[in-house]
Formats: C-alpha cells, structure tokens, sequence
C-alpha cells in the first residue's frame, strides 16, 4: 500500500503545526522485493540533533533503530543514555 502525495502532505502539515519530527529517513521494513518506511520515531524538534540510524540486527524483517537525543533539563547536567527500540 502507498500514501498519496496529498496524505504526506497532512502527515507533514501535522508535525510541523506540533513542532515535531519523524526522525527515521531510511527503510526500516526490508524483503527481497521492496523497502519501505516502516517504522517512525517522532519526537520534538527541540529533542533533535541528527537522524535515528537505522540498524541490520537479522532477528526479524523489521531493522532497528537507535536515536541520540538531546537533553536540556537543567537536572541532567552531561548525563546521557541510549536506547534502542
């Protein structure tokens, strides 16, 4: 199944009104025949350095991504974590 250009438009329209971002820009859903855009991960743009890589783990037809994320509370000082999803 495809999205129209009108439905990325929305989906666009949407995240920009909320000040926020999908992250994912690589296919996360790969066969033999197609990659597709499977999976997002959206978070506020304030949140956003770079994009989420995507990464070939061959536990499933699904890849998974991990995102670095910018934390500016004032309570978290140089502490940082990952987690994969």
């Amino acid at each position: 199944m495809s999205i129209s250009l009108h439905d990325k438009r929305v989906l666009t329209d949407l995240l920009l009104r909320y000040n926020l971002v999908n992250t994912i820009r690589s296919p996360t859903g790969l066969t033999t025949n197609t990659k597709s855009l499977l999976d997002v991960i959206i978070i506020e743009d304030k949140h956003y350095k770079n994009p989420a890589t995507v990464i070939e783990l061959a536990l499933s037809d699904h890849q998974a991504q991990m995102l670095p994320v910018l934390n500016k509370s004032r309570a978290s000082n140089k502490k940082s974590f990952k987690k994969m999803f």
